[in-house]
């Protein structure tokens, strides 16, 4: 159980739902419509499907809703869930879900402080009428590259640059 909910893989196995890994996802024939080549999308650290021939999509509440036609309250009792109390919540998911709020907190703010600082720089240098004046900036302008390696890895790097950068400033 994930977050209080059956796991999305373990249910759609036994929903008789073959799935195959390409990449970092799971796909198999969407058994909400009828097909012949695979557009049903799981992921599975997410715990959501999406099925790009139909458009269907959800988590594994959504997904027994609309394959067995059921209202949320039938889903959750077809699921072994009860209606009306909370689900528990596992400790660790939930300390997981909270540092990866804080990183991403983290990687917002660096990237609208790094943004700024850049814009900055480029305010004082475009101030300056001449090459001393420009000269006596010369530390700046040393980390403007920096900051657009920075700005790069924190808009468009990969989770492990990004965490590479945040170890650096802890």
């Amino acid at each position: 159980m994930i977050d209080g909910k059956p796991d999305l893989i373990e249910t759609l196995a036994r929903e008789g739902i073959e799935l195959r890994s390409r990449g970092c996802h799971l796909w198999g024939l969407c058994p909400l419509h009828n097909e012949k080549t695979p557009s049903f999308m799981v992921d599975p650290e997410q715990q959501r499907f999406k099925c790009w021939g139909c458009g269907e999509g959800g988590d594994v509440i959504d997904f027994i809703q609309k394959l067995h036609n059921l209202d949320f309250k039938d889903a959750l009792r077809y699921l072994g869930m009860k209606p009306g109390k909370p689900a528990p919540i596992d400790p660790k998911m939930r300390r997981k879900r909270e540092l990866l709020a804080d990183f991403e907190q983290w990687r917002r703010d660096k990237y609208n402080d790094a943004c700024d600082f850049y814009n900055d720089i480029w305010h004082v240098l475009r101030a300056c009428k001449d090459m001393e004046k420009i000269s006596q900036h010369a530390p700046m302008i040393h980390q403007l590259s920096q900051i657009e390696n920075e700005i790069l890895v924190l808009s468009e790097g990969n989770h492990a640059e990004q965490y590479e950068l945040y170890s650096r400033s802890i």
